[in-house]
């Protein structure tokens, strides 16, 4: 078997929610930072580019009792480095504040180790604290195996291993900020996350069919592309049609990509079979999360805001159980509110996903009491809150 470590990002259920379907089984969270799975294979790093929610991947490869068996498995495991000069991160997970005062120390003693060993030495990370992933990303420690991470079990146990691949922020920021199309006012669905709903619609099965009813610029299907993909899209705006087309066109350029797609106009409200080539048996699609908003609402600004999500999802919902596949997944990104007193949550959504006859899936030991994810940003006034929803019957 091959352990591996997943460090989460910093919406840690969201992240975990994802690896659990990706891999379609439970890992061990460890000190809510690091999410530890066994494997019959060895995974292939390139796996990191189709997970949102992971910032980097730990191979380990040895368990220890002390910290001195630590410093020393890992004294070896960087003098076996081919290079004269070792370059290095030393991260230690789970540990008491107290604790990672030694954090110094094993530095000092991997640097003085490997200069009796006849070769050159730099640490990248200041003492007590652990490496960022975009400076691993630049130094490449993650291709050289020399970023080294400690993750601590217990008082006996210490998991030992280094990073084989970390989250490409050149890349991300590459498809968000520099494509053609990008419509700030009408809210714009993080790369990231749109990776994650992705997986939890897909779980990843590569012949998923995958459609967005609610397009706008095409964030979704441009990831659904980039992870292997079939996308269709609709929208019932022409320039979101319009852009989603140019998005999608400066993405095949970009990538050279040999995926199929397809985007029509449509209300959501509104389709129908012959939309569709085949039935989609998966559904990503942030909604219409109402107007902008520089203040918080009122009360009665989110009653009305949400009076219309809410028509619209009914009427989507209806539409769409005609035409996806029995038992496929919608995952759907819906507004809410983040107050200082509580959050503001579609006050009728459960009701309306039970009447049209879908279940929501819960996200076991993760979920609100509403069975849903949620996805903030700090300082925003609208969240999104994240549904799986399978169609119970036709």
């Amino acid at each position: 078997m091959h352990k591996y470590g997943f460090e989460l990002g910093r919406q840690w259920r969201l992240s975990v929610a994802e690896l659990r379907s990706v891999f379609g089984m439970d890992g061990e969270i460890i000190g809510g930072q690091i999410w530890v799975g066994e494997f019959s294979e060895e995974l292939n790093p390139d796996i990191l580019s189709r997970l949102g929610g992971t910032i980097k991947i730990i191979r380990f490869f040895d368990e220890v009792s002390s910290i001195e068996e630590v410093e020393h498995k890992f004294l070896e495991h960087l003098t076996n480095q081919e290079n004269q000069k070792v370059k290095f991160a030393l991260n230690l997970y789970n540990f008491s504040n107290q604790f990672l005062k030694k954090h110094k120390n094993i530095l000092k003693f991997l640097k003085a180790g490997l200069k009796d060993a006849g070769k050159g030495a730099r640490f990248y990370n200041k003492p007590n604290q652990n490496l960022k992933s975009v400076v691993i990303f630049e130094e490449k420690l993650d291709i050289k195996g020399t970023d080294l991470n400690c993750l601590k079990i217990s008082d006996k146990k210490y998991l030992l291993g280094y990073c084989v691949s970390v989250q490409n922020f050149k890349k991300y920021s590459f498809r968000d900020y520099d494509r053609p199309a990008r419509d700030a006012k009408s809210g714009m669905l993080p790369p990231k996350l749109a990776q994650m709903m992705i997986n939890f619609a897909c779980e990843g099965e590569l012949t998923c069919l995958l459609y967005d009813p609610f397009c706008g610029s095409g964030t979704v299907l441009m990831e659904g592309l980039l992870m292997g993909y079939k996308v269709i899209g609709s929208d019932i705006s022409e320039k979101a049609i319009s852009d989603s087309k140019a998005n999608l066109d400066w993405l095949n350029k970009e990538f050279d990509l040999a995926y199929d797609y397809d985007v029509f106009l449509k209300d959501a409200t509104k389709l129908e079979a012959s939309d569709f080539p085949i039935q989609p048996n998966a559904i990503a699609s942030e909604v219409y999360l109402g107007p902008p908003q520089s203040k918080f609402p009122s009360d009665i600004e989110i009653r009305d805001n949400f009076a219309e999500v809410e028509r619209i999802l009914d009427g989507a919902m209806k539409a769409l159980r005609k035409n996806i596949r029995q038992g496929g997944n919608i995952v759907f990104a819906l507004p809410f509110y983040h107050g200082r007193k509580g959050n503001h949550y579609l006050p009728n959504f459960i009701k309306i996903a039970s009447d049209n006859c879908y279940k929501i899936e819960k996200f076991k030991g993760l979920s609100t009491d509403r069975g849903s994810l949620l996805y903030s940003r700090k300082h925003q006034i609208v969240g999104r809150e994240i549904f799986k929803l399978n169609l119970v019957e036709k």
